[in-house]
């Protein structure tokens, strides 16, 4: 049983997170969770013990496919985020993407833009990969078929311009989370978009 480090209470109840900024994922945009955390607190002084994320492998290539669906330009941040959240070095996805690892390099460093065909090339390599994943836990990714099919993201227009006010938010629910803290399991169900993905 988890003991409060503040008082040593042994007494500890789970409570469910409305919103959760994911801010320790590693992502250069924000990932809110929506309903799919829950934190651990003492009963007898109310401080948070621990907070539970559910497949947290699960969840950060969950956002990265949501993020190679969505049409705004990546940055180069954001490349290598993808790159690293399926688990792949640079040199791997250059030679993928017929580049030399240098030209991936300036890409990621933003000293380069991707090119639009490579980077619909990248987009697809991320989203097969992660999928790659989900598969062999025998998921099938909700998001590819609720909001954007492969065929959609082949003929996906990128946007090269947007408003740099405007934030890019990604919103996700973590399906199959029981709605009791007792039933709460942290192995079973997917990552999927609580809504469209879009810049908030």
């Amino acid at each position: 049983m988890t003991k409060c480090g503040n008082c040593g209470g042994g007494s500890i109840k789970k409570l469910l997170i409305p919103s959760y900024d994911a801010d320790l994922l590693g992502a250069p945009f924000s990932v809110v969770l929506e309903n799919s955390v829950w934190a651990e607190v003492c009963e007898k002084c109310e401080s948070k013990v621990a907070t539970i994320i559910p497949d947290l492998d699960d969840l950060v290539r969950s956002v990265a496919m949501c993020r190679a669906m969505m049409p705004r330009k990546l940055s180069g941040k954001e490349i290598k985020f993808l790159r690293t959240s399926v688990g792949c070095k640079a040199k791997e996805v250059a030679a993928k993407l017929d580049l030399a690892p240098e030209h991936l390099s300036r890409c990621e460093n933003d000293v380069k833009p991707l090119g639009p065909l490579a980077e619909r090339w990248f987009r697809l390599f991320i989203i097969v990969k992660a999928t790659d994943r989900l598969r062999k836990k025998a998921i099938d990714f909700v998001a590819v078929k609720k909001h954007m099919s492969i065929t959609t993201l082949v003929d996906m227009k990128i946007e090269t311009t947007w408003d740099p006010n405007v934030s890019l938010v990604l919103r996700l629910v973590h399906r199959k989370t029981a709605p009791e803290p007792d039933l709460f399991d942290t192995e079973t169900g997917e990552w999927e978009p609580e809504d469209q993905p879009k810049a908030a």
